[in-house]
């Protein structure tokens, strides 16, 4: 199952920039780009806590310590938040100065910061997912986040077809299809939480 999560994600990744250069072109697609970085510093985030929380927790969990297994759980979902927190904050504060050091350019600059105001939002909700993934995974529940990381994909791609060809809303409405699609997968993972 984590193999196809990982393949469906990557793949409705491509679709989702296949979309965007399709209703916007290239010059819109280089503000997608600008945000790359950002989701790669969330990446290592969520690599640390969800799978790094996720094997410690199996180590006390085979030494049968539950107190200490739901403390790395606790740990990991607490770390991930936090991080999440900075990271919202940094771009809010410093968006400028972000899109200044990722060489924005001059007459992309104020549709980038739009974008990445409201993409910002996202890196949440996709940290959240991922690291949550990882324990269900472990906990005996492969297809959940399978399931989670598909529909909010899939409602990724739903919500750029609709607000693009539709609304003919522009580029920063691609990061709220993200946020939209990304807290409906975030709400169904977070039935995980109450089994």
């Amino acid at each position: 199952a984590h193999i196809f999560m990982v393949m469906s994600e990557k793949l409705c990744i491509i679709i989702d920039v296949i979309i965007i250069g399709f209703f916007l072109g290239s010059t819109q697609l280089a503000i997608v780009n600008l945000s790359s970085p950002l989701t790669y510093i969330a990446g290592v985030f969520y690599v640390l806590f969800g799978q790094g929380g996720n094997l410690l927790a199996l180590r006390a969990q085979s030494q049968l310590q539950n107190e200490k297994t739901n403390s790395y759980f606790t740990i990991s979902i607490l770390g991930i938040l936090i991080i999440s927190a900075i990271i919202l904050l940094s771009v809010f504060l410093f968006v400028d100065n972000i899109l200044m050091f990722f060489s924005a350019p001059a007459d992309l600059f104020d549709i980038s910061k739009q974008y990445l105001l409201t993409l910002m939002f996202y890196y949440p909700l996709n940290s959240y997912l991922l690291v949550v993934s990882f324990f269900v995974r472990s906990d005996g529940y492969p297809k959940m986040p399978f399931y989670a990381i598909l529909t909010a994909n899939i409602l990724n791609i739903f919500f750029d077809i609709l607000f693009l060809s539709v609304f003919h809303w522009g580029i920063t409405s691609t990061a709220l299809a993200s946020i939209l699609g990304y807290l409906v997968g975030a709400i169904y993972i977070s039935r995980y939480l109450f089994k």
